[in-house]
């Protein structure tokens, strides 16, 4: 065979000798796929698009729409002990299958610079068939077929953010610690131990900074307190890793429910009482809860709390429109009207407005006297556009 025959047959068959052989490969795999015993249906999704956020195990993604299915390889590449090691487990994914989530790209791809999947969510059966929740956290090339690593999902996160609740499923790290944990010089005495968590990088994430405080524990009467010391969001491309330091419980701060086995640290922070985080959650036809593409619009207050002072300062209002895959559609209303209510009564007379050249901002200062000191406002914004949404914000009247 000469060359010129040689480089034909190679050009109809995939160029190289090694993308041919690589080809045969992704046959050979594909043509034995369910022959593999580690081969499974995985369903693969974001945050956003969980219908069990408060599940970590015995999950039932056959019945959710918004999970989707992909043909998975479930690997564990390294077995850990009682004393030494963690089990390393990995995934792989169907020769030629492509991204199945249409939200990807614009949501966590150009954002994060992450590839898919990291960042994303994956319920994987195990043998058994019982679907339990993983987080995939890192892209692995190797010379003949992509692996990605994943992590058991092994706690559900609640925190406090501008009085919204929040749900989230996380990854608790044990960071290696060589110390007692406590601290001690000649004059104080603190705890010294820290631990490790991981989050999916997400509009929601985002917003965690320095010394927020969560609680991860056992529902105990005085759950363990944490502190975020070092937020790792820049290299992991799609992955939030904190750094916790131990903190101490404040039952005048923190909240922990026996009977529900809520726990929220800060819960008690402000005198206005913390609600959901908005949802896209409705009931269909039998009962079940279903997702649906409504807007929903988020109503935010500068600085760390939503408090407006006697003969104090502005804070500015900015009012968002989110569709139901969490899409910033702000730009889609061209009227934002903004109402104030104390105990329902209209206190608008008592709210200065200046308005921004961004139209869904304003600034706002409370001209009411002392009276009004420890009453809750509540910020109304009525979004106008092709379908009308309001938001609300609850601010608390204080002192200087």
């Amino acid at each position: 065979m000469d060359f010129n025959t040689y480089k034909s047959r190679m050009t109809v068959r995939g160029g190289t000798l090694g993308e041919v052989r690589k080809q045969q490969s992704d046959e050979i795999m594909d043509a034995t796929w369910w022959g593999d015993i580690q081969s499974r249906v995985c369903y693969i999704y974001d945050y956003f698009h969980d219908g069990e956020k408060d599940k970590l195990r015995g999950l039932n993604p056959q019945n959710d729409k918004n999970k989707v299915p992909i043909d998975t390889k479930f690997i564990i590449t390294q077995y850990g002990t009682i004393s030494k090691g963690e089990v390393e487990y990995h995934i792989q994914f169907r020769p030629n299958q492509e991204c199945p989530l249409d939200y990807f790209e614009d949501l966590y791809g150009r954002k994060y610079d992450s590839v898919f999947p990291v960042g994303l969510y994956i319920d994987i059966p195990d043998d058994k068939g019982v679907y339990n929740k993983w987080l995939i956290c890192a892209k692995h090339i190797a010379n003949q077929f992509v692996k990605y690593s994943v992590l058991p999902c092994n706690y559900s996160l609640r925190w406090i953010y501008k009085g919204e609740k929040y749900l989230m499923s996380a990854i608790v790290r044990t960071s290696n610690s060589y110390t007692s944990g406590v601290w001690r010089d000649y004059v104080f005495q603190t705890t010294n131990n820290q631990d490790s968590l991981w989050l999916p990088a997400n509009s929601i994430t985002d917003n965690i900074y320095y010394d927020e405080r969560f609680i991860v524990s056992a529902p105990i009467k005085e759950p363990i307190v944490w502190s975020v010391t070092k937020i790792d969001g820049i290299d992991t491309h799609g992955i939030v890793k904190l750094t916790l330091l131990q903190d101490k419980f404040n039952q005048f701060k923190d909240y922990v429910n026996l009977e529900t086995y809520e726990m929220y640290a800060d819960y008690y922070e402000s005198a206005i009482e913390p609600v959901d985080s908005p949802q896209t959650i409705v009931e269909d036809d039998k009962n079940d809860d279903v997702i649906v593409d409504v807007n929903t619009c988020t109503v935010t207050c500068s600085g760390t709390s939503a408090v407006l002072k006697v003969n104090g300062g502005y804070k500015t209002l900015t009012a968002k429109v989110y569709d139901s895959n969490n899409n910033d559609v702000t730009n889609d209303y061209n009227l934002f009207d903004w109402s104030f209510y104390i105990d329902d009564e209209s206190i608008n007379d008592k709210i200065y407005i200046v308005k921004n050249e961004v139209h869904n901002i304003v600034r706002v200062k409370f001209i009411g006297d002392e009276s009004y000191m420890g009453k809750i406002i509540e910020a109304k914004c009525l979004c106008a556009g092709s379908n009308n949404v309001e938001g609300a914000i609850k601010i608390e009247v204080s002192c200087l």
